[in-house]
């Protein structure tokens, strides 16, 4: 079967190579994450969905099912196993907050909105879909209010 012309497994050749390439690019230039054993964590959850709210694509977009946060002592992560790094990062749910950085989290029902600023210091909001929600915000809370932070209900 040819595509324009072009024999199908050229096709999927560069389609593969693209996909190596921008997830290449991301890996070497997004977050570092230390390995689990290394940090105090509180909360972890391996099968989450977010939705950036960074602009209409990543508001369409974003991970179903397929995101790892993690809430340590210190940080928040959100992530993926790193063969997904570039379709999650092109989503804006490649991060690692630090807490001080979380300006409030908002519970909404049966999702959760994180506000934080980035380290460009512009504002940011992620909107989370956890299977253990109560036990994220229990966990959350104390963080926040050592920083005097609010949550909201």
């Amino acid at each position: 079967m040819n595509f324009f012309g072009v024999p199908w497994w050229i096709n999927l050749a560069v389609s593969l190579g693209g996909y190596a390439a921008m997830t290449w690019w991301y890996v070497s230039r997004g977050p570092t994450f230390p390995p689990l054993s290394t940090v105090n964590v509180l909360h972890r959850e391996r099968f989450a969905s977010a939705w950036s709210h960074r602009s209409l694509i990543t508001r369409l977009g974003g991970a179903q099912n397929a995101l790892g946060v993690t809430l340590t002592d210190t940080e928040l992560w959100l992530k993926t196993p790193t063969a997904f790094w570039g379709i999650v990062a092109f989503y804006d749910l490649l991060h690692r907050i630090d807490v001080q950085d979380i300006a409030r989290v908002e519970d909404a029902g049966n999702t959760i909105f994180i506000h934080f600023t980035r380290s460009d210091s512009s504002p940011a909001k992620v909107q989370l879909k956890l299977r253990d929600k109560s036990g994220f915000l229990s966990k959350v809370e104390p963080l926040l209010s050592a920083s005097n932070k609010k949550t909201a209900t």
